[in-house]
Formats: C-alpha cells, structure tokens, sequence
C-alpha cells in the first residue's frame, strides 16, 4: 500500500553481500539505475533481484524478453499485447521489443509512478534507436532499471542508456574489464582482485563511490532473461547497509 511504499528504506533492493565488512549490500531502487557487465557476468539477474523489489512497491513495466519479476509468466500473448496482473497488488505489464509493443507504452504508463525495466537495452538502441530515445522521457515512468553491456554502454550518449548513466548509480559486473570505470565516471576496478570474476560479482556504485558486492538473488527469482534466450536522494557512504530493526 501507499504507507508501505513511503516507509523509510522501502525502496532499498537486497543485492547481496560487500563491503570491507562482507556486510549486506543494497541499493535504492528509487532511482534510476544501470547494470552493466560482459555477456555471462550475471546482468539479468542482478537486474530480476532489483525488478523484483520494485514490483513490491508499485507498478513495473518490462521491456523485452524478461519474464515478469513476480512470477513466470509470459511475456506477451501471440498477438503481442501486453499482460497485466499476477503476484502483487499493483500490475506488472510486459511488452514485446518490437515497434508495435514499445508504441503501447505511453498509453500503458499514464498516471504516473511507473518504473521501466528493459534489458539488453544495447540491443534495444541498436534495432530500435527511435523508440530507445523515447522511452528516456516518458512522463509517467518514475524511475528506469536498465541492463546492458559494458562495452555498449561507454558510447551512448542518448536515450535511455544516457538517461541511467548520468544518475552514476548501478551495478558494474566484472570491473577489471577495459572502459568499466567510463560507464558510471567511477573508478572501479580496484574493488576486485584481477583476473576474470565470478558471475555476479563486482562493484556497487553510487554516486561515485564503489565498492565490493557479490550479488545473490533470493531462492527462486526468475531471472530476467534465460541463458539461451534472445530479444529482436540520499548520499549514502560506500553503499548502503542493511539498517538495524
């Protein structure tokens, strides 16, 4: 309800465990937010665990081939229109990456307080440009949770991938990689040993500040996209920790 979506720390998702301290780790997804990463880092699910926080708190709509973060539902029916309901008080509505279903949207999100989640949204500007500039600046959307690849993201300097990237708060899988530290203007490799990391893991940013998370989804969250599957403020000090009861 509105009393719950208002509480203090409502919108601070459980990431996993980081930190100097090997604390919890969580992030506000009030805000607009970027996961980044190289293909196999854990972007999708990062992005489910904070898709899903949001669905608790109001009304999430999804983009692409992402199953709905409340439950496995389809993404679409055979005609593409959008699905709604299942699993919160609020509804969750997914539509197809294609021109018709991203033409649906505005018209979806009128009323304001919604929050976007796309990923593979580097696809999303490579096939469709227009609508991914689009979706930078609809009224109704609060908020935009946004998954890409490291790489894409160092070259975007419109549409939605700008949008997530100027707020410098995210996720950035596998630091060490070359141009991590471009994509939220953080330095962010020296939270990681070198070499390769596992998936899920790598720098919690906000606001400039990074530091260690090792992300780890809830028993049972979907993740946002399958592994064969393809689609056409607060200042806080070093992350956030869990506050006590």
């Amino acid at each position: 309800d509105s009393a719950a979506r208002e509480a203090p720390h409502a919108w601070l998702a459980p990431l996993g465990h980081g930190g100097d301290d090997a604390g919890p780790r969580l992030l506000d997804v009030a805000r607009d937010t970027l996961v980044v990463g190289p293909p196999g880092s854990g972007r999708s699910t990062v992005l489910g665990i904070l898709a899903r926080h949001a669905a608790r708190l109001g009304p999430v709509l999804v983009v692409g081939s992402c199953p709905p973060p409340t439950a496995g539902r389809q993404a679409a029916d055979e005609d593409g229109d959008a699905l709604r309901g299942g699993g919160t008080d609020d509804a969750t509505v997914v539509v197809p990456m294609t021109p018709e279903g991203l033409a649906s949207v505005p018209d979806l999100v009128t009323g304001g307080g919604w929050t976007l989640v796309v990923d593979d949204a580097d696809v999303l500007a490579r096939l469709l440009p227009v609508e991914h500039d689009r979706l930078a600046a609809l009224p109704g959307v609060a908020r935009c949770l946004v998954a890409a690849t490291t790489a894409s993201v160092t070259l975007a300097s419109r549409g939605l991938l700008a949008r997530v990237r100027a707020a410098r708060h995210g996720v950035v899988l596998d630091p060490g990689r070359p141009g991590a530290a471009d994509v939220l203007a953080t330095e962010v490799a020296h939270v990681v040993e070198p070499g390769p990391c596992a998936p899920g893991r790598g720098a919690l940013v906000v606001d400039g500040r990074a530091e260690l998370v090792q992300c780890r989804p809830p028993d049972g969250l979907v993740q946002c996209r399958p592994p064969d599957a393809h689609p056409a403020r607060r200042d806080r000090p070093r992350g956030v920790t869990v506050p006590e009861a």
